[in-house]
């Protein structure tokens, strides 16, 4: 199970681990439903990684625009698991974690109590 909470931006956060040049370093991370990628980094922490770039990656804006962002692959850990995931770098100043990545999760966001759970199943 993982916790979070609800910011004062009404946005849903999480505690993610990049692995950095085989470093492991939290992050807070927005769980954004809207984004059906794994998960979204700033260039900064790119920078500071070895990734493997795996190419240029299309994806659309909720304005509507389309852009193409640098793909990488890369360890984070999710869920006390280390695992590898595809990860889009961004000029954004967070971490976001799309839809791809709970894709065999539950996620409950409770924005009266400001409490976040992702479970199992």
């Amino acid at each position: 199970m993982i916790k979070g909470f609800v910011n004062e931006h009404e946005e849903p956060i999480i505690e993610l681990t990049l692995i950095l040049r085989n470093e492991p370093r939290n992050f807070p991370a927005v769980i954004d439903t809207g984004f059906n990628g794994y998960i979204s980094v700033p260039e900064k922490h790119v920078k500071s990684s070895d990734w493997l770039f795996m190419g240029y990656e299309e994806y659309e804006l909720a304005s509507g625009e389309i852009v193409k962002a640098k793909t990488y692959l890369g360890n984070i850990v999710f869920d006390e698991k280390q695992m590898p995931t595809f990860i889009l770098s961004s000029t954004s100043k967070d971490i976001l974690i799309g839809t791809r990545l709970l894709g065999t999760k539950t996620l409950f966001i409770n924005f009266i109590d400001k409490k976040v759970v992702i479970n199992d199943k």
